[in-house]
């Protein structure tokens, strides 16, 4: 095949003095065979002939050459064409001619057998992307193949698609390109956002909407990513005296039994007290209550009312009796904060109609998983009035199908409560187990996110469940999210005749009085009262 292609003079024998040209030979006959031009055959031979060499390979060795070598190689060849005076294309970024040695050589070698197996498996998930060669190429040798190829394994076995995989794949090396990584590092949240909003500015795309999902797709890969790797920090990691917060947490737990959603609320504003002190200038230990003066104003200008206020203060009222004791801080400044005065039965619930509550269990009709699963939601926030973190954390063991009941774990008192499954709920929750749950995955948690890695639903999520049905159905409400539904299933029951005591069960109250404010808003009652015969009372 060589002869035929070079006839006479040195470059022949060049070709038939080089190792390997058996192997050589067959791979251009077979290129010939399946119709390739005297030219193409030409510059083929070529490239076969300098990965020879530069390669070392010889006949009798079987030596297995790795990817990064075949490119070192190629950068050769492409300094030696870049050097070569008759050239044709005179522009030096064109690297056309080092990809077409690069991808010839690999191709050639792995038809026999010298190169890392690992590149050939049709099991790797980058050579099941496409079968193109020159395309398996730019994941095989992009930096961190193991990083990469590892937390995509980890996407598919969670179940994640395959062309979302595709697409994660793509944006690994972009992300690895726009911070020129050479070695992991530890990254931040904040450094993430701000790489984000900076990819958006360099992205030239013109259609918007597509701006907008390159930006979301390089901000979600690279901290799911990340954060798998385990190179981001923590976003607590950051807040100041953080080791003073995390004792008080660990002593609230142990000594005052809080739960964990109490724990969490606690975190959630004392980290914002924390970062609130920084941006100020002060630390725990140089705290006063002018200080503390300017955060209770924050907080109202944020939108908190007086009832929110009033938790704020007994939360920063109970780290502060803390500190003092730790000495974290030099007075105790728990005695200065005062709640402001709450009236018995302030404010209304914002409870919707119960024919606007049957509007939003039908909303999701649809036969989608989500449309499933976001029904089965709204039927158990509207049937037992739960809250949002105990309907997260309801688990396939705590549905008794043979006994029809399921049992709820409650969040302020810790411990569970038992209620009958009705008919309702029992086929929201089979339609949901059996067409819109992945039960291949083995997770313990009822209800999950709707894309991978499909864990345990966030209250985030079911909030914007509830609120899309709210906005959609354009039903008005001041509070349009989970706890309106509570709020529903409280004042229908209590208007459908039953006792403080029993929708007090319901609801788990330690008190009565918390569930009377439902009865200001008894308006069949009320409805009675204006009907009466005022005339003959006065």
């Amino acid at each position: 095949m060589i002869k035929k292609i070079y006839s006479k003079g040195p470059k022949l024998h060049l070709h038939l003095d080089a190792p390997l040209l058996k192997e050589r030979e067959e791979y251009l006959l077979n290129m010939e065979n399946k119709g390739f031009c005297p030219r193409y055959l030409q510059m083929t031979s070529q490239y076969l002939l300098f990965a020879v060499k530069t390669l070392e390979l010889k006949d009798k060795k079987t030596e297995l050459v790795s990817l990064d070598r075949i490119f070192n190689t190629g950068k050769d060849w492409e300094k030696r064409r870049l050097s070569n005076p008759k050239r044709k294309n005179l522009n030096k970024d064109v690297d056309t001619k080092m990809r077409g040695y690069v991808f010839t050589t690999f191709k050639w070698l792995s038809s026999i057998s010298r190169i890392n197996p690992l590149y050939l498996d049709n099991e790797l998930i980058f050579n099941r992307f496409n079968k193109n060669a020159a395309y398996r190429l730019n994941y095989l040798h992009a930096p961190f193949l193991k990083e990469r190829l590892n937390f995509l394994n980890h996407l598919e076995a969670n179940g994640m698609s395959f062309n979302r995989i595709r697409e994660y794949a793509v944006y690994q090396i972009h992300i690895i390109s726009f911070f020129k990584l050479t070695s992991l590092r530890m990254f931040d949240k904040n450094e993430l956002d701000n790489a984000s909003e900076k990819w958006w500015h360099l992205d030239k795309t013109k259609n918007i909407e597509e701006r907008k999902k390159r930006y979301k797709n390089f901000h979600a890969v690279s901290f799911s990513w990340f954060k798998y790797l385990g190179i981001l920090t923590s976003e607590d990691a950051s807040i100041p005296e953080l080791e003073k917060f995390e004792s008080y947490y660990k002593w609230a737990i142990i000594n005052k039994g809080l739960s964990t959603e109490t724990i969490k609320s606690r975190r959630l504003e004392l980290k914002h007290f924390s970062y609130f002190l920084f941006n100020q200038g002060y630390d725990l230990k140089s705290l006063n209550i002018f200080c503390l003066d300017k955060y209770i104003e924050l907080r109202h200008k944020e939108g908190c009312h007086r009832r929110s206020i009033g938790t704020v203060m007994t939360i920063l009222r109970a780290f502060f009796h803390f500190a003092y004791n730790e000495k974290f801080i030099k007075i105790d400044l728990s005695f200065a904060l005062k709640n402001p005065r709450l009236f018995s039965l302030e404010t209304l619930p914002s409870a919707p109609k119960w024919e606007e509550v049957q509007k939003l269990v039908e909303f999701y009709n649809g036969n989608t998983p989500s449309n499933i699963r976001n029904k089965a939601i709204i039927t158990l926030l509207s049937v037992y009035g739960i809250r949002c973190s105990e309907l997260s954390n309801i688990t396939i063991k705590d549905i008794d199908w043979e006994n029809d009941t399921i049992i709820i774990n409650r969040a302020k008192r810790c411990n569970p409560q038992v209620f009958p499954l009705p008919t309702i709920v029992g086929n929201a929750l089979t339609r949901y187990i059996t067409e819109g749950r992945r039960n291949d995955l083995n997770r313990k948690f009822l209800f999950l996110d709707s894309i991978a890695p499909f864990s345990q639903i966030k209250r985030s999520t079911i909030y914007g469940i509830v609120a899309y049905a709210y906005k959609s159905l354009n039903i008005t409400l001041n509070h349009i999210g989970p706890h309106s539904l509570r709020h529903a299933c409280a004042s229908h029951l209590i208007n459908s005749g039953h006792t403080l005591k029993e929708v007090s069960d319901l609801l788990g109250h330690k008190q009565l009085d918390t569930t009377r404010i439902y009865t200001k808003i008894d308006i069949m009652n009320l409805r009675k009262v204006a009907d009466m015969n005022w005339e003959e009372i006065l």
